[in-house]
């Protein structure tokens, strides 16, 4: 099977950025509850604030790192 999730961190933020984007104006359409998009929404909102705090290199510990890593796996996994 194909992975589809990019490997580096900057293409994963735009892909999971347009990809709940879709969900969410598709959600009605493809039966999607709301209370799953609003869970990715948050899941989502997690992961950005993790990726911008550990994008800067020079102003991140590596809490800020292991946060960021763990937060993809929730926008993808919850």
């Amino acid at each position: 099977m194909a992975d589809y999730i990019p490997k580096t961190d900057a293409e994963y933020h735009v892909w999971q950025f347009n990809l709940i984007e879709i969900l969410s104006e598709n959600a009605t359409a493809w039966g999607i509850p709301e209370e799953v998009i609003t869970s990715l929404k948050t899941a989502q909102a997690r992961w950005t604030t993790a990726y911008e705090k550990a994008s800067n290199k020079q102003n991140r510990t590596s809490a800020d790192v292991i946060t960021k890593n763990g937060s993809s796996q929730k926008v993808v996994g919850d």
